[in-house]
Order: structure tokens, then C-alpha cells, then sequence
């Protein structure tokens, strides 16, 4: 199960991370249930990705977790999928408001003066990918870069083993660029219902709650 094969994932990072002595922030146990699966409470509605309230969760967890560096003249990347890059919500205009708050994707909150954030995410990417762009980082252009992606390796069928070779190309390649590489576990997921793809989720979202579940 998905499940399952995310908490063997979140282990191998975590090993990753003391072998290599590289930092580690895991927002996984703040935003899974008791069986692993994402709080109720923190899913958009399609079982994969955050709402307005579970955005500002991770924001806060890693801005309040990574505090003592956010301090001015510092650049932080953050490298990583949908989560990253804000998704759904991203596909939405600049200060997109959800209820009473306005939208925020969880590097937002690491905008503290005189930091300098580059959100790296794209949705639906791969730790393939993001091996890519992380080659593609001037090196000593960034202080710190937060790396979190795997799951969409997974749900495309790739090798637990293969994802944790992948995110170590990725530590290494950051720390030859002269970066400090932050490891961060991968969020839980719920039952996925909804394809992925600009605007999908909202529109899903809107059909279900205009004519009930089908």
C-alpha cells in the first residue's frame, strides 16, 4: 500500500540524513493520522494535496524549525513537487483567497526581511527531475536548499530504493555546489481520487460538492 511504502520512503531519508549529517525537518509526523494516512483536516479533497490550513501548517513548521538561519543576506531554495510549488492553489491568480485567508505555498513563509526564497517545486515532477534543476543551481548562488519529493516516483511505480538513490545525487550535487542540503520527509496521502493537471482538482472539487460524490 501507498501508505506503507511512504513510511519505508520517509525511513530511508531519515537514514540518508544522519549517514550524510545533513539537517532534517519531518513534517510527516505532524500531518499524518494514526495510520499513516493525511490528517482529514489538511486535504484540499482530492487525498494528495494540501488545503489553505495545511499550507499554513508546513509553513509554519518550517519557518519556526528553520528560524535561527533566516537571517538576513541568506538565500533558501526549496526543490521539490506539488507540495512545493503550492499546488492546486498555484494554478490560481497571485493571492488567491480561500474563505477568509489568502493562499500561501509553505516557502512563503520563509520570506522573513532580507531572506531570499526560490521556490523550486513543479507539480507532478519526479526526484528525476528535480536532479535536474538541482544540476542546473550556480553553485554558492544559495546558503541552504530544502529538498522533499518521492512520492510521484512511487505512485509511478519506481523502487523505493531507486527514490533514495535519487534524493542522494540530489544531497551530493547541493553540497559540490557549496549548499547545504535540508532533507525533509514527504508528506502522507490519503486515497487518491482526482487526476492531476492545471485547474483539475478545483474543478473535481466543484463538481463534488455541486452534486454530491459519483
Amino acid at each position: 500500500m501507498i501508505d506503507t511504502t511512504i513510511r519505508e520512503l520517509n525511513a530511508g531519508i531519515e537514514a540518508l540524513a544522519e549517514k550524510r549529517q545533513m539537517p532534517l525537518l519531518d513534517p510527516f509526523s505532524i500531518f499524518a493520522d494514526p495510520d499513516g494516512r493525511l490528517r482529514p483536516e489538511y486535504d484540499f479533497g482530492d487525498g494528495a494535496h494540501l488545503n489553505v490550513r495545511g499550507y499554513r501548517a508546513l509553513g509554519e513548521f518550517v519557518r519556526d524549525a528553520l528560524m535561527p538561519n533566516l537571517v538576513p543576506g541568506t538565500t533558501i531554495g526549496c526543490l521539490g513537487d506539488s507540495i512545493t510549488e503550492g499546488y492546486p492553489y498555484s494554478t490560481r491568480p497571485r493571492g488567491f483567497q480561500h474563505g477568509a485567508e489568502i493562499f500561501k505555498a509553505y516557502p512563503e513563509f520563509l520570506r522573513v526581511e532580507g531572506v531570499t526564497v526560490v521556490n523550486m517545486g513543479i507539480a507532478g515532477d519526479t526526484t528525476v527531475g528535480m536532479l535536474d534543476r538541482a544540476r542546473g543551481i550556480v553553485p554558492g548562488s544559495m546558503d541552504a536548499c530544502l529538498v522533499m519529493g518521492g512520492v510521484n516516483d512511487l505512485l509511478s511505480g519506481m523502487t523505493t530504493a531507486a527514490v533514495l538513490s535519487t534524493l542522494g545525487e540530489i544531497y551530493l550535487v547541493l553540497e559540490r555546489s557549496d549548499i547545504t542540503p535540508i532533507a525533509m520527509t514527504v508528506l502522507p496521502i490519503r486515497i487518491l481520487r482526482l487526476p492531476f493537471g492545471p485547474g483539475t482538482a478545483f474543478e473535481a472539487l466543484d463538481m463534488t460538492h455541486s452534486h454530491g460524490p459519483g
